[in-house]
């Protein structure tokens, strides 16, 4: 189960506006939650204590614990200092080592709550989270962009666009979203320059050539959406992904695995258009559809 609040796909029929606009970090993100004595513990979206940020969330702590209303929970994404930009897949290999990485890590914190924060909607959470910012150069508070209709969150989404070419997107958060840890919110959005979508892969496919005959590596991937399987392309595996995928899954030892699937968006399709493999989530626990 989740141990953080996880977004819907773009939906502008469930926004309720005010809505909060803030750009998206493909980092890591993780649950830092501070008892009455000060004591913290970081645990990852699965529930799984992440060593790699220990001294930086205590340097940051030395520093904002008088601003705090003990026991506190802070969640917000890691992400290498020198390339904010990195691949998730890089990201991801530096945050889950066991043992310190604080030099190399920021945290961008993105959502708070309190006792005091309980019966709050995002708006006065963010407000709180303000009195955090500049406390430690290498831990921020996510910036929102109030919109209050939805020709200005599109027109902030196509300028942040053209502005953030690199960027993968933005998250929208209703003004009255609750803090709602492991359960996905319409209340709270992911805007996607290409939409992506994370599945469970519960089988492989083996890849034919143009002669008919099998090739002994994975032609594409299958996947469960809304109750069905379909076929993912094979993206971004390597050649020597697809060779052991597929062995893996003649012998018996390929179990589902959760992916980042990217496709085009296209209402007009029941399933996803040509939707194709882009990196694994190992954690993430919960499929989007």
């Amino acid at each position: 189960m989740s141990t953080i609040p996880l977004a819907k796909g773009f939906s502008e029929k469930h926004l309720q506006f005010p809505v909060f606009l803030s750009h998206k970090i493909d980092g890591v993100p993780v649950r830092i939650d501070i008892d009455t004595n000060g004591c913290f513990t970081v645990r990852s979206r699965q529930n799984k204590p992440v060593a790699s940020v220990s001294t930086l969330v205590q340097d940051f702590l030395d520093e904002a614990l008088e601003y705090l209303d003990l026991p506190c929970t802070l969640i917000g994404e890691v992400y290498q200092l020198l390339d904010p930009c990195a691949d998730f897949k890089e990201t991801s290999g530096v945050v889950r080592r066991q043992y310190d990485q604080s030099l190399l890590l920021a945290i961008e914190l993105f959502e708070m709550f309190t006792p005091n924060l309980q019966e709050v909607g995002f708006e006065r959470r963010y407000e709180a989270m303000l009195e955090l910012n500049d406390l430690h150069w290498k831990v921020s508070v996510a910036p929102q962009q109030r919109v209050e209709t939805p020709s200005q969150l599109e027109h902030h989404f196509k300028d942040f666009c053209n502005k953030r070419p690199e960027a993968e997107g933005m998250v929208a958060r209703n003004w009255n979203d609750p803090f709602l840890p492991g359960k996905r919110s319409w209340g709270y959005q992911k805007l996607l320059r290409e939409p992506t979508i994370d599945l469970w892969i519960v089988g492989v496919e083996e890849a034919i050539d143009k002669d008919g005959n099998p090739k002994g590596m994975a032609g594409g991937l299958v996947a469960s959406y809304k109750g069905t399987e379909i076929g993912i392309g094979p993206g971004r595996l390597t050649h020597a992904e697809r060779i052991e995928l597929w062995v893996h899954s003649q012998t018996g030892m390929f179990h589902k695995r959760m992916a980042q699937i990217k496709y085009k968006a296209d209402d007009s399709y029941d399933a996803l258009r040509q939707p194709t493999f882009q990196f694994w989530r190992d954690d993430k626990d919960t499929a989007d559809a």
